[in-house]
């Protein structure tokens, strides 16, 4: 029967009280980004009143009161994603700094024979960059995800109540695009994968052969390390120019379906709307608008959710170690351990 695997609530649960005292930064967080998410949709709805009402009318106090609305909003909304990255990221340092030190102050506390199981490269890995790993937990990355979710909400919404023929014409087709690029970024994925154990072999090595170098001096081995080393490097080298090669071409292929072929299927739809006056020319200024700004979070929404699943790995890996066993809470004998007999040397020479 295979170990069940503990919830995300199991995870929050155990690390809130590192994040207790400093709720304020995150609710500030959740706050600034319900706001900037709105305030993101709001602009391009302002461009609309500008094309249809005020160019029209020629009413150009109106079009002034519209273009000082369009650049408060821009500036709001840049000023508030600035402080929520500032002090998310600042968060995320803050309570991970503390998180390594009451993982490093158990470690101290654990039986000597245990450290003798574990390589050394594998505990620098689980306490250093596994714990930055879980830092996006409580960076702006996991602000985003929820920001850009909520904003897609919304871009939906607005589309719907500006022209809902257009809009369920389109969609299937940017949901088709949305599952087609999970479906590459997982098979992208794997050789994520490879990179990083490769990045471990290749620490581990450096890690033993600094230990071990005055032996590596002495037996003339410097020739033989470099060489390994070097084959190690450039074994990680070709996996991640092969990933970036795969990676890259697929990100220019759905930015040209989405900034290229659905601005034209838009127009296409819009056009003869247009032309008969059902549509205005501010609602394509929206749908063009609205598209741009959903083409980089739709792409990385599959791999900043991959990034939140990998960050919960690395918790429960570090969480493995708080719950090991210290030296006080292994020893179960009543009598404390004394040296009663003596060591003898004889024949000695």
């Amino acid at each position: 029967m295979s170990e069940q695997k503990p919830k995300i609530s199991y995870y929050l649960k155990l690390i809130y009280p590192f994040i207790k005292k400093d709720m304020g930064l995150l609710v500030f967080g959740l706050i600034a980004m319900l706001v900037t998410s709105a305030l993101r949709l709001v602009d391009p709805l302002i461009l609309a009143l500008i094309i249809d009402k005020s160019i029209p009318n020629q009413d150009m106090t109106q079009m002034f009161r519209y273009g000082f609305m369009f650049i408060g909003v821009v500036l709001v909304s840049g000023l508030l994603s600035y402080l929520q990255i500032v002090l998310l990221s600042r968060l995320g340092i803050k309570i991970i700094t503390k998180f390594k030190g009451e993982v490093f102050s158990h470690l101290l506390k654990l039986p000597i024979g245990w450290f003798d199981k574990k390589p050394v490269g594998e505990l620098i890995a689980r306490v250093e960059s596994d714990s930055e790993r879980v830092k996006v937990l409580f960076s702006e990355l996991s602000i985003t995800i929820i920001g850009n979710l909520l904003f897609f909400v919304g871009v939906f919404a607005v589309l719907m109540v500006r022209d809902w023929s257009t809009t369920i014409y389109i969609m299937p087709i940017i949901l088709i695009s949305i599952v087609m690029y999970s479906f590459v970024f997982r098979y992208i994925t794997r050789f994520f994968r490879m990179i990083r154990e490769k990045y471990a072999i290749i620490s581990a090595k450096v890690t033993d052969y600094v230990q071990g170098m005055q032996m590596i001096q002495a037996l003339n081995q410097q020739e033989r390390v470099i060489d390994d080393l070097s084959y190690a490097s450039k074994d990680k080298k070709r996996t991640e120019v092969k990933t970036s090669f795969i990676e890259y071409g697929f990100q220019s292929l759905f930015m040209f379906i989405f900034n290229v072929l659905f601005v034209v299927i838009v127009i296409m739809i819009s056009a003869p709307k247009i032309i008969a006056g059902v549509a205005t020319l501010g609602t394509l200024i929206v749908f063009i608008q609205y598209i741009y700004r959903m083409v980089w979070p739709l792409m990385h929404l599959s791999e900043n959710f991959m990034q939140m699943q990998r960050s919960f790995v690395s918790l429960k890996r570090i969480l493995e170690l708080t719950e090991l066993g210290t030296e006080d809470e292994t020893f179960t004998g009543t009598k404390i351990p004394s040296f009663d007999s003596a060591i003898g040397f004889e024949n000695v020479r």
